[in-house]
């Protein structure tokens, strides 16, 4: 589900803005740069994009670039970085956690640089995307922050979205026989 709205959200980006567009995918960790690069390129292939992570000296080579919060935390905070905002026109945030106690800060400082560049530099309109399978905080208060209208450009999608309905059960496991019951449960139907 997650990548399927960064993959529509490229689509889009590619659709209105052309070729020379960008678009920073900030995975959650290093483990999953490579992945994301994978997939987004099998997936976006039609479209004849360049996917890479980003590169050691700073500098933003392809179309995507996929990186992490720290490493993009770099970039942004040399004096470059305005030249490359210029056509950077999507940035997509996966797993998007502010309580992260690690990466919360860091995503909420790059995010905080993001949209003052939005808001102060006129030829700068990034559209921003935050995927997160699991938002611990209010998506509202999310939107405050990266001062986006509730009624046009806020979307959040729940369990009520899904075709096929979730449900959720809580089992306690106790400490005694913990691997056989555990796998008891995890396998009724």
């Amino acid at each position: 589900g997650k990548l399927d709205i960064a993959v529509l959200s490229i689509i889009h980006m590619i659709h209105h803005h052309g070729d020379s567009s960008k678009c920073v995918y900030l995975a959650p960790s290093h483990a999953r740069v490579d992945e994301i690069i994978k997939n987004l390129s099998d997936r976006l292939t039609a479209y004849h994009v360049e996917v890479k992570p980003q590169s050691e000296d700073h500098t933003i080579n392809g179309q995507i670039v996929v990186t992490t919060a720290e490493d993009w935390n770099v970039l942004t905070l040399h004096s470059g970085f305005r030249s490359c905002a210029r056509s950077l026109k999507l940035f997509i945030i996966d797993e998007l956690d502010f309580n992260n106690q690690r990466f919360g800060p860091i995503i909420e400082s790059i995010l905080a640089r993001t949209v003052r560049e939005n808001v102060t530099t006129k030829e700068c309109n990034i559209r921003l995307v935050g995927l997160s399978a699991t938002l611990p905080i209010d998506y509202n208060d999310i939107a405050a922050f990266l001062r986006v209208n509730p009624d046009e450009g806020l979307f959040y999608y729940d369990r009520s979205c899904t075709y096929i309905p979730l449900s959720q059960e809580c089992n306690e496991v106790s400490e005694v026989k913990t691997y056989e019951t555990a796998n008891s449960v995890c396998n009724e139907n």
